[in-house]
C-alpha cells in the first residue's frame, strides 16, 4: 500500500495524504521516494492550483523510522553529502500554495514536513515539536531553517534544543502557525483557504509563489549543507546508535 496518495478534492484542489497507520505515518526510503513522483505529478497536471498536505486526525507523521535513521548514521559516518537527507526540500519545488492541515501531531521529520509547506493549520490538542536532540544528534532535514522561519529564534531553539513537544494551545500568540484551532475544525478551514487559492490563475500562483519562496530555498540550502557538517561530527560520536535504539524500543 502506498503511504502516501494524491486525492483529488475537485479539479483545482488536491489532497497530499500520509495514510500509513502501521508505521504511524513516519517517514522512510519508500516515502521519499513516493513524495518525488508526486510532486512531478503535480508539476505537471495544470489544473492542480492548491495542494493539501493531511496525515491522521490523531498523527500526522512521527519523522524517521528507526531504520531511516539508521541509514542516515551508516551515511554520515563517512560522508558530507547533504542531499541523502534532503528529500523533504522538494516540496518547496511544488509551484503552487501548499496548505499543511495538521491536525493530528506532528513530530521530528513530521513537524518538518508541515513547515515546508506555505500556510500551517495546527490543531490546538496536537502535539509538536522536534525529537532529535533526544537522540543526542543535531536536527536535520532543514530543521534549523524551517524551525527558525516559523518560530523565531527563542522559541525555535527552545524547541530544538529541549526536544519537548508543545501542545498547538501552548503555540498561540507566538506567531508560528497561520491558524491553531480546535482539531474538529482543522480541515474545514484549511478548505476554506484551498478554495479562496483555487479561484486565483495558476500562473499567478506559480509567480508567486516563486518569487515567495525565495529567501526559503536560499535559506534551507545553507542550513541542509551546515546540518550535514554538525551530523558527520554527532553520528561519529559512539553513544549514538545506542541512543537512537532505546529511543526507539524505550
Amino acid at each position: 500500500m502506498a503511504k502516501i496518495t494524491l486525492e483529488k478534492y475537485n479539479e483545482n484542489i488536491v489532497f497530499f495524504h500520509i495514510n500509513d497507520p502501521a508505521s504511524k505515518n513516519a517517514i522512510d526510503d519508500d516515502f521519499c521516494l513516493q513524495l518525488y513522483e508526486i510532486v512531478d505529478t503535480i508539476k505537471k497536471d495544470k489544473a492542480v492550483k492548491v495542494l493539501i498536505l493531511q496525515g491522521g486526525t490523531e498523527i500526522f507523521c512521527t519523522g524517521g523510522t528507526e531504520a531511516f535513521l539508521q541509514g542516515l548514521i551508516e551515511h554520515y559516518q563517512t560522508n558530507i553529502e547533504h542531499e541523502y537527507a534532503n528529500h523533504l526540500k522538494h516540496l518547496l519545488n511544488i509551484p503552487i500554495p501548499v496548505i499543511a492541515a495538521m491536525e493530528g501531531s506532528a513530530t521530528g521529520g513530521g513537524l518538518i514536513l508541515g513547515l515546508y509547506a506555505d500556510i500551517v493549520v495546527a490543531a490546538e490538542e496536537s502535539r509538536y515539536g522536534l525529537s532529535f536532540m533526544n537522540m543526542g544528534f543535531t536536527p536535520g532535514m532543514g530543521s534549523t531553517a524551517m524551525c527558525r522561519e516559523a518560530f523565531g529564534y527563542h522559541t525555535g531553539f527552545e524547541i530544538m534544543v529541549t526536544g519537548n513537544y508543545l501542545k498547538g494551545s501552548e503555540l498561540k500568540g507566538k506567531g508560528c502557525f497561520n491558524y491553531i484551532l480546535p482539531r474538529s475544525e482543522v480541515l474545514e478551514k484549511a478548505l476554506e483557504l484551498a478554495s479562496a487559492i483555487a479561484e486565483k490563475p495558476r500562473n499567478s500562483l506559480e509567480l508567486l509563489k516563486k518569487y515567495m519562496s525565495i529567501e526559503r530555498r536560499k535559506s534551507q540550502e545553507e542550513a541542509s549543507t551546515i546540518e550535514a557538517f554538525m551530523h558527520h561530527i554527532s553520528f561519529n560520536q559512539n553513544d549514538i546508535k545506542q541512543q537512537i535504539q532505546d529511543n526507539y524500543t524505550g
